[in-house]
């Protein structure tokens, strides 16, 4: 099968973990249950990167940061309220795709995805 550049090249700007998943979604041998159960945990995935690694850290990083620095500058209360939310996201974000990865392991293995 050939493909355009044009879907050449946004395939070739992915990661290797993208591409890996990538290529388990496009697999001839794919059976319509495993790809529903495929979407679903991708569809989870966005679901919970965008509550928790977004608003539930954000609203937490704005609320200790208030608590934290009420008597201090502005400039103090942001740089701490950034700074906790990049570390927090950057914690939740990890969490949430060892769990993504974990869910589609087993599907790399029956599909012998590389």
């Amino acid at each position: 099968m050939s493909l355009s550049r044009a879907a050449k090249d946004p395939v070739s700007e992915l990661d290797v973990k993208q591409k890996k998943f990538t290529r388990l979604l496009y697999n001839k041998n794919l059976s319509q249950k495993d790809s529903t159960f495929i979407n679903y945990v991708y569809e989870e995935k966005i679901n919970l990167h965008y509550w928790y690694a977004i608003g539930f850290n954000l609203t937490g990083s704005i609320i200790l940061s208030y608590l934290l620095f009420k008597q201090n500058r502005p400039i103090v209360k942001v740089s701490a309220m950034l700074s906790l939310f990049g570390m927090s996201h950057l914690w939740m974000s990890y969490k949430i795709n060892c769990r993504f990865e974990k869910l589609l392991h087993p599907y790399y293995e029956k599909y012998k995805i590389k």
